[in-house]
């Protein structure tokens, strides 16, 4: 299972549906900093801001990591012209689909 994507392949398109959770993570990051930069005399609060910071950073490392392989085929497909987007990054509702029509130069079997 994966948290960032899913990615579901047929015979005429390849699918991909980004998940905006980790964007959610980073956000909430953001605001604890703030929080703590507006109360500097809380460590609870810049203990909490440091952890959130952290666990940003490694997840989005992971989700650079698991994304590598998607990002590829739609850079390829970009450049040849067959894609189509989509819906939003930050709306679970309506995610971001990316749809790759499948052409020989895009998938290699």
């Amino acid at each position: 299972m994966n948290f960032f994507f899913d990615r579901t392949e047929t015979d005429k398109e390849i699918v991909v549906v980004n998940k905006p959770y980790f964007l959610y993570l980073i956000f909430i990051a953001l605001i604890l900093w703030v929080a703590a930069d507006q109360f500097p005399t809380h460590t609870v609060v810049k203990s909490m801001a440091g952890f959130a910071w952290f666990l940003a950073i490694v997840v989005v490392l992971l989700r650079y990591l698991s994304m590598r392989k998607v990002w590829r085929e739609m850079r390829e497909a970009m450049q040849i012209g067959e894609i189509a987007m989509s819906g939003s990054k930050l709306n679970p509702s309506n995610p971001l689909v990316v749809r790759i029509k499948k052409i020989d130069k895009i998938v290699k079997k």
